[in-house]
């Protein structure tokens, strides 16, 4: 069931896949019986709308062929995973506020406003780019590969260019002492 829900269709196993796998322990007969009652005691419900889900409407209707905007929005959506103050948020809300900060590290257009990527909560956005300074290992080392467009070394590049543009210092020799500025 779990296949035939979130996989493509050439990867879901047959009947008869899953018999030989179990040895043969069951029959066929036996396996549409169960899925039949799997699904009647879930009462057809078998999910509800995800971060990911949302995320393929907002890049769809935004960015369809960004590839490297589809990697930053997902690996700032699994770094909100390790952060329970994300947990009362709306999956809608995730991924629109995380595809904004991710066109914001990639240095990208804002959406236009009449679009429905275009409303994310600042709020989210900002407590997402608090977050960037201390990822998880995990999800760095993931995003880190050149088949994921290298996300976590373009956040790392964003915020050392954050950094700089704010540590312009005054150097000159009557103050004394280094400030930084303002941006």
């Amino acid at each position: 069931i779990a296949a035939k829900y979130g996989d493509k269709k050439e990867r879901v196993p047959t009947f008869r896949e899953l018999r030989s796998i179990c040895c043969s322990l069951y029959d066929e007969e036996m396996f549409m019986q169960m899925e039949w009652h799997v699904l009647q005691t879930l009462d057809y419900v078998l999910g509800h709308p995800t971060v990911d889900s949302f995320l393929q409407i907002a890049l769809l209707e935004t960015a369809p062929d960004d590839t490297e905007l589809m990697h930053m929005t997902w690996y700032l959506c699994e770094l909100a995973m390790y952060h329970k103050e994300f947990v009362p948020v709306r999956p809608s809300i995730m991924a629109r506020s995380a595809l904004a900060l991710a066109r914001t590290i990639l240095r990208r257009p804002p959406i236009p406003s009449d679009l429905w990527g275009s409303r994310y909560d600042p709020d989210v956005f900002f407590k997402l780019a608090n977050h960037l300074l201390a990822p998880s290992p995990v999800v760095s080392r993931k995003y880190s590969s050149q088949r994921m467009s290298t996300a976590a070394q373009n956040v790392e590049y964003f915020l050392q260019c954050q950094v700089d543009s704010v540590m312009h210092v005054d150097e000159s020799p009557d103050s004394g002492y280094a400030t930084p500025s303002t941006p």
